[in-house]
C-alpha cells in the first residue's frame, strides 16, 4: 500500500528525497544480487538452447542408427497390373522374374437362387367388373431407367387376369423393348421379373414400381416403391424372401460362422447385420451382397487352399438357411503359385503362397492379376540419393550443433555490461535494452567444462577408427567426409561424389561404419539354483579393475530369484562404479545381459577368491568391445550423456513452477533465499530513516511552539 507523506512541514527539510537517495546505496547490495541473479538465468538459457540442439542431433543419430536408413531401394515392375513390390532391408539389388500361374483365392459360399421374393402384386386384383385404367398411371424401374406406364381413354378394359397381363406385357414391351421384363400372373396377382435366361451368375436387374400422377398401383394392388430386390434397410422381422419369412431364436437371429456365434436382434438391418458380422475379426469373413444376381456371399478374409467356411443356424432360428447359406456349397480356396527367378538365375518353380501378399528374399510382393506363361521382371536398383540425403541430413546437423557450441565457448566476455537494474531500465529504449543485454549475455559460458567435453567427445567420436571393418573404410574421411579449416572448430564437409560411389558400390560398408552396434554380452543359460554366496568376479571398466563380490543364493524358477540375482549384482557394481556404467539384466531364456548405457568398453575376469563368473554363465575374458561401434552409434552415446550432464548443469524446460534440482537452479534458488532476506531487512533500514526523520520533524514543531509562546509572552511585557 503506497503511503503519502508531507515532508519538512516543520524543518523545510525534503526529507522524502533525503530517503530515497540513501535508499539507493542500501540498495546496492540486492541490485548486485538479482543482477547475478539474471546471469545465471541468462546461463540457463543458453545451456537449454544448446541443449534442444544436441536432442535433434541425437534424434538425427537415432535415425541414422537404423538399418532401414541404408536400405533404400528403387523398385520398378515391368507390368503392374500383374505384380508390384516394395523392398525390405533385406532386399538385394538385381532383377528379378515372376510369372503368375494362379492367384490365391478364400473359400467362399454364395446363395444357391436369388434370394429375393419376386415383385408380385400384394393381393387378387377385382375382376368383378371390368378393370377399367383409363386415364390412369404409374412409374415402372428396370436396370435404374424408370419409364412411365399410361392408359389413355382407348384403351380397353380388362375382363380377368390375362387380359390385364397381356396388355401391361405390350405397353412394357415399347417402354424397354421386348425380352427384358416378363409380365406374368399367380391367380389374379400380377408378377413383374427379369426374362429368365436360365444361365448361372445371370444379370438380374432390380425393378421397382413407383405411384404415378394418377395412380394405378391401387388397383393393381402395389405399393409405392415395393420393388424385386430385397432392401438393406430393411428389418430382419419385415423381411419378405423368396424362400418365406424368418423365424427367429428369442427374437433372435441366433447362427454361427466358423465357431463365432451371431445373436442378432430381428429389429436390426441386413445393412447393420452385414455391418456386425463383418466386424467380428475372429470369425475371419466378409457377407456381402451382390444387387446383380441377388444372392448373398460369404468369403473367408484368409486366403489360400487350406482356409474353410463353416454355417450353421441355431435353434429355431433360419436366417442362414433363407438367404441361401446354410446349404450352400464350399467353394474351396487355393493358394497363389508362382514360377520366381533371383537375381543368381536360381529358378523356383511351382511356389505356393497362401496370400497373393507375401516376402520372399527381401521383397514385399503383391499378386494382382494371373498371366499364364508371361515372365514379368522386378528390378530393384539401391536408392543412392535417398541414403545420401540421409547422411547429409545427420552431418548437417552435426555441423549446426559444434558450430552454435564452438561459438558460445568463444564468445568474448563483455565486462563492462552487466545486467541491467529495474530503474536503469525505466531510463531506457527498448532498443537500448535489447543491444545492452546482447552485450550482457556475451561469454557467459566461455570455456564452460561441460561443453568443451561435449564438443570434444563429438569430434572424437567422428574421427575415431572403426576396428573390424575393411581398411579402406573404417575412417569417416575415406567415405568423403572431412574436416575443413582449423578456424572450423571441426565442421563437417561431404564429397558428394565419392560418398555416392561409396554407398553404390559398398552399402554394406557404409552402413556398418555408420551404424554398426555390437551385441551386449550374453552369457549361457541358467536354470535351477544360482548359487554365488561368498563368489566373486572382476569387472574392468574405463582402466579401472574392481572385484564384485556376491552373497546371495538365487531360484531362478521363482520371479523373486530371477529379480534377486541381477539386482544384487547391479547394487555391487553401482557401489564400485556409480550408476548406468554397466547394467546386468536377466533375458526370457535365463541369460545374463551386461551392458553399457554409456557405450564403454568392459571386461569380465575371473575372482581372485572363488569365482562366480561359471556360476553366471560367462567364461574369463569375456569382453564387450565399444570402440567396434559405428561413428553414429558412438555420436548417439556421447550424446545421451551430454544431454544428462547439461539437464543436471541447467535443467529442462517447462518445469512451470516445480522445483529444480539442476545445479543453475539451485543457485538461482539460494540467491532468491538471499535476495528476499535482504528486501525484508531493506524495508526494516527504510522504515527506521522515515521514523527518524519523522521524529525530528516532531521535535522541532514542538520546539516552535514554545518559542512562538515565549515570544507571544515577551511581546505582552512590552
Amino acid at each position: 500500500m503506497s503511503v503519502t507523506r508531507l515532508s519538512g512541514l516543520a524543518s523545510g527539510i525534503d526529507y522524502e528525497t533525503m530517503i530515497q537517495d540513501l535508499m539507493k546505496v542500501e540498495r546496492a547490495p540486492i541490485n548486485k544480487l538479482k543482477q547475478q541473479k539474471q546471469i545465471y538465468q541468462w546461463q540457463q538459457e543458453i545451456f537449454r538452447d544448446i541443449n534442444s540442439s544436441l536432442m535433434a542431433l541425437r534424434t538425427e543419430a537415432f535415425n541414422m542408427k537404423l538399418s532401414s536408413s541404408y536400405q533404400a531401394f528403387n523398385i520398378s515392375s515391368s507390368d503392374s497390373s500383374v505384380v508390384t513390390a516394395s523392398a525390405s532391408t533385406q532386399a538385394v539389388e538385381g532383377t528379378y522374374k515372376i510369372i503368375v500361374n494362379n492367384l490365391a483365392s478364400a473359400a467362399q459360399k454364395k446363395s444357391t437362387d436369388s434370394i429375393s421374393k419376386e415383385l408380385q402384386s400384394n393381393a387378387d386384383i377385382d375382376f368383378t367388373t371390368a378393370l377399367d385404367l383409363s386415364g390412369k398411371d404409374f412409374k415402372l424401374s428396370f436396370s435404374g431407367i424408370q419409364k412411365t406406364i399410361s392408359w389413355s381413354t382407348s384403351d380397353p378394359t380388362y375382363a380377368n387376369i390375362g387380359e390385364l397381363a397381356a396388355g401391361l406385357q405390350s405397353k412394357v414391351d415399347q417402354m424397354f423393348g421386348a425380352n427384358q421384363i416378363e409380365v406374368a400372373n399367380s391367380g389374379n396377382q400380377l408378377i413383374f421379373r427379369p426374362v429368365d435366361t436360365t444361365v448361372e451368375g445371370t444379370f438380374k436387374p432390380r425393378i421397382i414400381v413407383n405411384s404415378g400422377t394418377n395412380d394405378a398401383l391401387a388397383q393393381l394392388q402395389f405399393t409405392d416403391w415395393q420393388q424385386s430386390h430385397i432392401d438393406l434397410d430393411t428389418k430382419l422381422q419385415d423381411l419378405q424372401l423368396k424362400l418365406g419369412g424368418l423365424t427367429f431364436e428369442a427374437g433372435k437371429a441366433d447362427f454361427t460362422i466358423n465357431g463365432v456365434q451371431f445373436q442378432i436382434d430381428s429389429a436390426m438391418t441386413l445393412r447393420e447385420l452385414i455391418t456386425e458380422v463383418n466386424g467380428n475379426v475372429d470369425a475371419d469373413v466378409t457377407l456381402s451382397y451382390d444387387e446383380m444376381q441377388d444372392r448373398f456371399i460369404l468369403r473367408r478374409d484368409s486366403t489360400g487352399a487350406i482356409t474353410t467356411l463353416d454355417t450353421t443356424d441355431n435353434g429355431a432360428s433360419n436366417l442362414l438357411s433363407q438367404i441361401g447359406l446354410a446349404a450352400a456349397p464350399v467353394t474351396a480356396g487355393e493358394n497363389a503359385k508362382i514360377t520366381f527367378t533371383d537375381p543368381n538365375g536360381v529358378t523356383f518353380t511351382d511356389l505356393e503362397m497362401s496370400s497373393n501378399s507375401f516376402t520372399l528374399q527381401g521383397l514385399n510382393i503383391t499378386l494382382l492379376k494371373e498371366d499364364l506363361g508371361v515372365e514379368n521382371t522386378i528390378t530393384v536398383n539401391r536408392d543412392v540419393d535417398a541414403v545420401f540425403d540421409k547422411i547429409k541430413a545427420f552431418v548437417d546437423k552435426y555441423n549446426e550443433t559444434i558450430d552454435k557450441i564452438s561459438n558460445k565457448l568463444s564468445e568474448k566476455k563483455e565486462y563492462d555490461y552487466q545486467p541491467l537494474t529495474d530503474e536503469q531500465k525505466k531510463e531506457m529504449d527498448e532498443s537500448d535494452i535489447e543491444l545492452w543485454e546482447e552485450k550482457a549475455k556475451s561469454g557467459l559460458v566461455g570455456r564452460e567444462a561441460i561443453l568443451e567435453g561435449v564438443l570434444r567427445d563429438l569430434r572424437y567420436s567422428m574421427y575415431g577408427e572403426i576396428p573390424g571393418l575393411s581398411e579402406n573404410f573404417n575412417h569417416v574421411w575415406e567415405f568423403g567426409i572431412t574436416t575443413g579449416d582449423r578456424r572450423e572448430n571441426g565442421k563437417l564437409h561431404i564429397d558428394e561424389d565419392k560418398l555416392k560411389k561409396a554407398i553404390a558400390e559398398n552399402s554394406g560398408e557404409v552402413m556398418s561404419f555408420f551404424s554398426f552396434n555390437p551385441p551386449d554380452l550374453k552369457g549361457s543359460a541358467l536354470s535351477g539354483v544360482v548359487d554365488v554366496d561368498t563368489k566373486d568376479f572382476k569387472l574392468t571398466l574405463n582402466g579401472i579393475t574392481e572385484t564384485i563380490a556376491l552373497s546371495g543364493t538365487y531360484d531362478l524358477a521363482t520371479a523373486e530369484g530371477r529379480t534377486g540375482l541381477t539386482k544384487e549384482i547391479n547394487d555391487k557394481i553401482v557401489d564400485k562404479f556409480g550408476y548406468n556404467q554397466v547394467i546386468a539384466s536377466l533375458s526370457s531364456d535365463n541369460k545374463i545381459i551386461f551392458s553399457s548405457p554409456g557405450g564403454r568398453s568392459f571386461t569380465l575376469n575371473s575372482g581372485p577368491t572363488n569365482d562366480a563368473l561359471a556360476s553366471l554363465g560367462y567364461a574369463d575374458g569375456s569382453n564387450y568391445d565399444a570402440s567396434r561401434k559405428g561413428i553414429v552409434s558412438k555420436v548417439y552415446d556421447k550424446l545421451n550423456n551430454a544431454v544428462k550432464r547439461v539437464i543436471e548443469k541447467a535443467g529442462t524446460e517447462g518445469f512451470n513452477g516445480y522445483f529444480d534440482s539442476s545445479l543453475i537452479g539451485e543457485q538461482i534458488e539460494r540467491l532468491d533465499e538471499r535476495i528476499e532476506d535482504a528486501t525484508d531487512r531493506l524495508a526494516m533500514v527504510e522504515d527506521r530513516y522515515y521514523k527518524q526523520f519523522i521524529a525530528m520533524e516532531t521535535a522541532l514543531s514542538r520546539m516552535n511552539s514554545q518559542s512562538a509562546w515565549l515570544f507571544q509572552q515577551t511581546g505582552a511585557q512590552q
